[in-house]
């Protein structure tokens, strides 16, 4: 079982790593820490932004569209999801069945219920939109 202190210092390295990588290219990042930890039954909900929001709460500080990591709470892996899955709630049914390999039963997600009035034509798993 992976407790709090292991997920957090998990996502601390990773972005130390993406920290790395995008200075190793020449890009000028904002320094990201942990902001944010939520415990749920299957994951730690780890929550990051620029060290700078974090310290002043300047929204000119803020990186804007980053959803948090998720670390498992059996294995420790790590997982990165999108803002708006993190925000719908989106993410816990497919991270059951792609990642525990448990079955859904609450259909799809609802940015696709939603989609169009309710109106999908087609649907491709797992190929790029």
């Amino acid at each position: 079982m992976i407790e709090r202190e292991a997920a957090v210092r998990l996502v601390e390295e990773e972005l130390a790593r993406e920290d790395l990588k995008w200075s190793a290219l020449g890009v000028d990042t904002k320094r990201t820490v942990v902001t944010d930890v939520e415990e749920h039954e299957l994951v730690w909900i780890v929550r990051w932004q620029s060290e700078a929001f974090a310290r002043t709460g300047n929204p000119g500080d803020m990186l804007v569209g980053v959803g948090p990591y998720l670390v498992d709470r059996v294995d420790g892996g790590l997982h990165s999801i999108g803002v708006l899955s993190a925000r719908g709630g989106d993410w816990e049914d497919d991270y059951r069945a792609r990642i525990r390999g448990r079955p859904t039963t609450s259909g799809p997600p609802s940015s696709v219920r939603n989609a169009s009035a309710g109106i999908v034509t087609a649907l491709t798993v797992g190929s790029p939109l």
